[in-house]
């Protein structure tokens, strides 16, 4: 029983050293995206796609001002 129960820490405590350690430094990992470019190609479709489903920006200046400038004429009459 406490034989097994060793084991099953050692795997664990293998385990952990190799999650630790990773294969790449996050030098090399950030080094082949950008030397691949693949992650601005991403990067860009990802935008792309949302902001052509999104409205174009509102803002309140504009917004109030067309307000005002409506309800304008309705308060002089015209």
């Amino acid at each position: 029983m406490k034989r097994k129960a060793f084991n099953e820490m050692m795997v664990e405590r293998r385990n952990l050293e190799i999650l630790d350690n990773p294969y790449l430094t996050k030098a090399e990992s950030k080094g082949h995206s950008k030397a691949l470019k693949k992650h601005e190609k991403n990067f860009q479709a990802i935008i792309a796609k949302k902001s052509s489903k999104m409205n174009p920006h509102c803002y309140y200046e504009v917004e109030i001002k067309n307000c005002l400038q409506a309800t304008k004429g309705w308060m002089h009459g015209h």
